[in-house]
């Protein structure tokens, strides 16, 4: 199959997650395609997608050769979605690559959607080592890598990364403040990949950003949004965190811990993404710091208080 013929069948791994969902609804609401979604339970994916008449739902297990040549089938681009464990991540990750080897699936975007790991040694940040594998494995194979870089998810950066406390109304910050952070929201994140998957000469890597923004610039949005200033607490020094990431590497890497991993080097500045390819797929305009606080009340959310984000990431 020609890597670059025409986009009607556009494969998605993992359909039940939220960046799952939110790129099978973009592709559906702005092109003819049809969505054909891998997933264990088809029961998890919305209904509207579900009773969708251009959607077709493969359910089976991750680890399953032919389930996954079934889902495949047919397509000429596979998004995968997956989050979740290494084993997941990498071996999963290489089931579906072959399937699409099997099936003649021209080109695999890899479930990568973060900061620009390129730029990271092995070890720096573990759960992107298997990122760094997939690129590899990829390498000899007849079927054309994607590869995505979005920065931080900005919904990341509230919750997971508990940089903001709702019931505080305050901000929390590494080093000065003023490192700029490369920002993408998950709906924008959906966008660019649709538009990616549409694209049949889109392969290599792609780099993505809605905007960059450091913690002082967003307090400073956050007075406008709400005509007052968020409480700002230093958390320490970026040695105080390369010391915290040292401690943590002598014992389990868990997502608990992860945060701050992912904080250290994008503060650091090693990770960011330098230049985008925004201007690629002008139909899609940026999503900005402003633009996202304007469209989602930080200071009343319960979604974004740290007893929250606590929680959330024991579940992970």
């Amino acid at each position: 199959m020609a890597a670059d013929m025409p986009v009607s069948v556009i494969a998605i791994a993992g359909i039940t997650g939220k960046l799952g969902q939110l790129t099978a609804e973009t592709i559906l609401s702005t092109s003819d395609c049809r969505v054909q979604g891998f997933c264990r339970d088809k029961s998890k994916v919305a209904p509207a997608l579900r009773d969708n008449s251009r959607v077709t739902i493969v359910e089976g297990q991750s680890s399953d050769p032919e389930a996954a040549r079934k889902a495949v089938r047919g397509s000429q681009v596979v998004i995968c979605m997956y989050l979740g464990p290494d084993d997941l991540m990498l071996n999963g990750q290489k089931v579906l690559i072959d399937a699409c080897v099997e099936e003649k699936v021209p080109r695999y975007v890899a479930a990568d959607y973060t900061l620009d790991y390129r730029k990271l040694e092995y070890g720096d940040i573990p759960s992107k080592d298997i990122m760094k594998d997939i690129v590899v494995y990829l390498e000899d194979k007849p079927v054309k890598g994607v590869h995505i870089i979005t920065g931080c998810l900005i919904e990341v950066f509230w919750h997971y990364l508990g940089m903001w406390d709702a019931n505080e109304y305050e901000l929390s910050y590494w080093a000065t403040g003023d490192e700029k952070w490369d920002f993408s929201t998950y709906a924008n994140t959906a966008q660019y990949v649709t538009a990616a998957a549409l694209d049949p000469t889109a392969t290599g890597v792609m780099k993505f950003c809605g905007d960059r923004m450091s913690a002082n610039g967003l307090a400073k949005l956050i007075e406008q949004r709400y005509g007052e200033a968020p409480k700002m607490k230093h958390l320490g020094s970026l040695d105080d965190l390369r010391k915290r990431i040292d401690d943590c590497r002598g014992g389990e890497i868990d997502w608990s811990v992860m945060p701050f991993f992912y904080t250290y080097y994008i503060v650091n500045g090693q990770s960011l993404m330098g230049d985008d390819d925004d201007a690629r797929y002008p139909q899609v305009e940026p999503v900005t710091a402003k633009m996202f606080l304007e469209q989602n009340d930080v200071r009343g959310n319960p979604l974004m208080t740290r007893d929250y984000l606590t929680g959330e990431a024991s579940k992970r």
